[in-house]
């Protein structure tokens, strides 16, 4: 329903929505004016950019309850095709770059519209490693396909066949983000790192194949506390 009325994305459509969505769709319209009100008018485009980026983000969840509704396994181009969407990193790229004042130019916010070759590669290693982490207990609880059930139907392979090529896909979109991060660009290389730190976070979140995002408990409980609440030693 969120996407039904995207188009219009404004607060004269609340009533149309059930009483369960409308504490979130009033937070999101929250934060587009806190963002409106914190940019002056020459940088409105910002804000253009992340109502643009965070449709999408709706667009391509929509897509996917699709998918699990109609139990509608696709191929494997398919499913990335969205799911490098719903893994966050596009949006959350714009949303970063918003406080950046001077660096983050208007042609910045065109060129990560865009979608350029470093998101995507910064999307597939979030995406494809979170698959591998937390796939088998996703389809416990009942869950749309991920890249594994994807990868194997389409190519009749076993689970550790889809896991090895997987792999092969993540190792690569490494390379793209070296190679993005080393070669000359127009965009700052202040700007890039983001992107880089996003691939980097899901190394430390689903490394192992252990889904540490949805079970912090474990080990990241730990490391959060060292970083954030012990004291360091001198």
């Amino acid at each position: 329903m969120l996407e039904e009325y995207r188009p219009k994305w404004d607060i004269n459509s609340i009533d149309q929505f059930p009483e369960y969505l409308k504490p979130c769709y009033q937070a999101v319209l929250d934060v587009y004016k806190e963002i409106e009100e914190m940019e002056n008018t020459e940088r409105s485009y910002c804000v253009h950019h992340t109502k643009d980026a965070i449709k999408s983000l709706f667009q391509a969840n929509l897509v996917q309850a699709k998918w699990f509704r109609g139990k509608y396994i696709p191929t494997i181009e398919e499913y990335m095709g969205i799911a490098m969407v719903t893994v966050g990193v596009p949006p959350l790229t714009i949303m970063s770059f918003i406080g950046m004042r001077e660096t983050a130019t208007k042609e910045v916010f065109d060129w990560v519209q865009q979608n350029p070759k470093i998101v995507r590669a910064a999307s597939t290693v979030m995406r494809l490693m979170d698959d591998m982490a937390s796939h088998k207990f996703e389809q416990e609880r009942g869950h749309n396909a991920s890249s594994i059930e994807c990868y194997m139907k389409q190519h009749g392979v076993s689970e550790q066949q889809a896991y090895d090529e997987l792999h092969k896909q993540i190792e690569n979109a490494w390379k793209d983000i070296n190679e993005e991060s080393l070669r000359p660009t127009a965009v700052p290389m202040l700007l890039l790192s983001r992107l880089l730190n996003f691939a980097r976070s899901g190394d430390v979140m689903y490394k192992g194949h252990k889904d540490m995002f949805s079970h912090p408990e474990e080990v990241m409980k730990n490391d959060i506390s060292m970083l954030l609440i012990d004291p360091v030693p001198i």
